[in-house]
């Protein structure tokens, strides 16, 4: 409670998606940016998707990155799982119990997010600065169009 009135005092912590639950967007977006870093190259953005390709789920990040990708990026996706075991109990918690997989990583072209946030602007009529693109992508028909443009996995 506040000292001066009283009333209590309420810090917002983080936010889950619930297609996504195990992990908050904050640990999500640390361990894809560290791993960046060291393994992919610069991301221009991202964003994550639940990958069902194989059962079980994985956390799928899409990512943008400027120049040339690193030498070892097929490194990326341990390297993103170590962090998230790191980092996340409940990541930690379901990986171990077999409800999730290790993450999947897939680049997509150049001018991909840009692109995107036109595509949304067009599609709802309304200013390119009021689209986001979400860390966590739950929106179908969004998912499918960011999933068209993917050139290759790590």
């Amino acid at each position: 409670f506040a000292p001066d009135d009283g009333m209590p005092v309420i810090n917002y912590m983080h936010r889950r998606d619930s297609s996504l639950e195990t992990c908050t967007e904050s640990e999500l977006t640390s361990a894809i940016i560290s791993t960046a870093k060291q393994w992919i190259g610069q991301i221009i953005d991202f964003t994550v998707v639940r990958d069902e390709r194989k059962i079980p789920y994985a956390f799928g990040f899409l990512v943008e990155i400027e120049g040339e990708i690193g030498n070892d990026a097929k490194m990326a996706p341990q390297k993103t799982s170590e962090l998230l075991m790191a980092s996340s109990y409940g990541y930690r918690s379901t990986f171990w119990q077999g409800v999730i997989r290790k993450p999947t990583i897939r680049l997509v072209e150049k001018g991909t997010f840009e692109e995107f946030r036109r595509w949304k602007c067009d599609k709802a009529g309304i200013s390119l600065a009021q689209v986001k693109v979400p860390v966590i992508l739950s929106d179908e028909t969004s998912k499918e169009w960011f999933l068209s443009k993917v050139i290759r996995e790590l």
